[in-house]
């Protein structure tokens, strides 16, 4: 865990969402602006920052949740064809933040897509495609 995150893992402990919202937005950006940093490195850290405001519950850190979790679905979009099995985790993730939501078409479109991808990429029986 960066420095970066572990201040917005304090504040949001602290119950400061507003700034732990915007110290995860300028902690993005500054990871964009970076080229060392891939794609799929930037959706994975924008996906474990979403579950963390995921977590808190309110509708303010849902609405955060949600931005960060669509960000990294563009990213893992851009390199879903090296990388299928994190983006259908993510589709998957994304389906029940829709769904707690009341987002149901969202939620169904998003967990039919990451089904569609999981029944390419594993073998019949698996069970991440029952």
């Amino acid at each position: 865990m960066t420095p970066a995150d572990e201040e917005i893992v304090a504040r949001i402990a602290a119950g400061d969402l507003a700034h732990a919202i915007d110290l995860a937005r300028a902690t993005i950006e500054q990871e964009a602006a970076d080229p060392d940093r891939s794609s799929a490195e930037r959706a994975d850290h924008l996906r474990s920052l979403a579950e963390r405001f995921y977590e808190v519950g309110t509708k303010e850190s849902i609405a955060a949740a949600r931005q960060f979790y669509e960000r990294a679905l563009l990213l893992r979009e851009a390199i879903a064809d090296q990388e299928p099995g994190p983006l259908a985790d993510l589709l998957h993730d994304l389906s029940s933040l829709y769904f707690n939501d009341g987002a149901y078409d969202a939620a169904l479109n998003a967990e039919r897509r990451a089904l569609g991808i999981r029944s390419r990429i594993y073998v019949e029986g698996d069970p991440r495609i029952a």
